[in-house]
C-alpha cells in the first residue's frame, strides 16, 4: 500500500494521518509490537510449561505428592484420627489441560 502511494505523484493529502511518511511510521510501530508481542508469549508459554511440570509432573509434581501425603496421614494415623480430618477436606484437583 506504501508502495502504491509512494508511486503516485498526484497524492498529496492535507491531512498529516494521511501523509505517507506516517502511514509508514505506523506501519512500524505496529510491526514492532506485533514482534514484541511474540517475544512475550514465548517467555508466557515457557513459563506455563514450568508451572506445569512443578504442578503435574507425573510422580514429582505437587499435585502427585499431595495426594501421597494425604494417602499416608491416613495410613499412618488412621482415617478417624484428628491429623487426617484436617488434610482430607483440602480439594486436590488436577486442572492441567490434557
Amino acid at each position: 500500500m506504501v508502495a502504491i502511494l509512494e508511486s503516485e505523484p498526484s497524492y498529496a493529502p492535507n491531512e498529516v494521518d494521511l501523509k505517507v511518511s506516517t502511514v509508514k511510521n505506523l506501519i512500524n510501530q505496529q510491526s514492532n509490537a506485533n514482534e514484541h508481542v511474540s517475544a512475550i508469549y514465548t517467555d508466557l508459554s515457557n513459563a506455563r510449561l514450568l508451572r506445569d511440570k512443578v504442578l503435574y509432573e507425573e510422580g514429582t509434581g505437587l499435585y502427585y505428592i499431595s495426594i501421597d501425603v494425604k494417602k499416608y496421614i491416613k495410613a499412618a494415623f488412621g482415617a478417624s484420627s484428628p491429623a487426617y480430618k484436617q488434610v482430607s477436606g483440602i480439594s486436590i484437583t488436577y486442572s492441567k489441560k490434557k
